[in-house]
């Protein structure tokens, strides 16, 4: 409780006397090494460590880590530790660098605007990767870890290896809102292409299917702004679904007409979805929607009244 509200010096404090009952308690171990890289990470104090160099706390932080790892090697949430450590230490170290570099600077003549440091892997990487990696291979169906991979290597500018990554991370299990990384536009936009590709894929997997594929299709579709193929999408969905699937894509299909400026085909979709799913959540939001139309068409009248029957099914 202490470490998720931040309080990593009674977290610290707390893991320490856990080991003084358990010492041979490997997550506690791993726990430690999470609050050294916490702490080095987002440049905050910790008291047990006052006075050391970074360095130092790193590699105490480290020795945790290692401990807990010895402890029980087939454990993969240990290895990603081990690897998100690393990454915690390299923007602790990246911060110090900004800080001294900003003192140098300060009280010269503006020379123009920083360098952009070259993209590619820092020191810490490499580790970061391995770890991931072996985690990956003790557990070879969590995406997660690709996840982790891909968002680092693009990060570093590795376009083809983030590819690879995230798209057999969606390939393994295509619920969008299940995967972080993709809530980054910078990154979804860049590997749009590889993501689509292993939602694809995943159409012929046992654990999604063609439903849950397409699905995370019309979505990524609409948040790259490729609303036209959004709209196949859709539809290619509501012909696999049953009634409440259809519902569901005839809500989108009607927001995606909203956002395309076509009213009338919009209240077609939702109207439908209104009177397929009366008293569920995408008939209920459809109400809402065709309020909202009318509104925009000055016809008053009407879009109270559809609001009025949203809110009493959604008070």
């Amino acid at each position: 409780m202490a470490l998720s509200r931040a309080d990593l010096n009674l977290a610290y404090q707390s893991f320490r006397s856990t080991l003084d009952w358990e010492p041979a308690d490997a997550p506690t171990h791993i726990m430690i090494g999470r609050v050294i890289s916490q702490a080095q990470a987002n440049g905050l104090p910790l008291e047990p460590l006052e006075g050391r160099q970074p360095d130092e706390k790193f590699k105490i932080g480290l020795a945790t880590v290692a401990r807990g790892i010895d402890l029980n090697p087939a454990d993969a949430w240990a290895w990603f530790n081990l690897a998100d450590f690393h990454q915690g230490f390299r923007t602790g170290r990246l911060r110090l660098q900004k800080m001294i570099r900003a003192g140098e600077m300060a009280g010269r003549p503006a020379t123009g605007p920083e360098p952009v440091a070259p993209a590619g892997p820092d020191p810490e990487d490499a580790v970061s990767v391995a770890a991931a990696l072996k985690a990956l291979e003790l557990e070879p169906d969590h995406f997660f870890y690709r996840d982790f991979l891909a968002k680092l290597y693009w990060d570093r500018g590795l376009m083809e290896d983030a590819a690879r990554e995230i798209s057999e991370s969606l390939a393994a299990w295509p619920r969008i809102e299940t995967h972080a990384i993709l809530e980054n536009d910078a990154l979804l936009a860049d590997l749009a292409g590889p993501v689509l590709d292993g939602i694809a894929r995943s159409a012929s997997s046992p654990y999604a299917g063609p439903v849950m594929a397409a699905r995370a299709r019309a979505g990524i579709l609409e948040r790259v702004g490729r609303l036209g193929e959004s709209v196949e999408a859709w539809g290619e969905l509501r012909r696999l679904g049953d009634k409440i699937v259809e519902a569901e894509c005839d809500l989108e299909l009607g927001k995606l007409e909203m956002q395309r400026g076509n009213p009338e085909e919009s209240l077609k979709h939702l109207t439908r979805a209104a009177a397929e799913a009366a008293n569920e959540p995408h008939g209920i939001w459809a109400l809402y929607y065709i309020g909202l139309i009318h509104s925009q068409q000055s016809n008053h009248a009407e879009a109270v009244r559809f609001l009025r029957l949203h809110l009493a099914r959604a008070p």
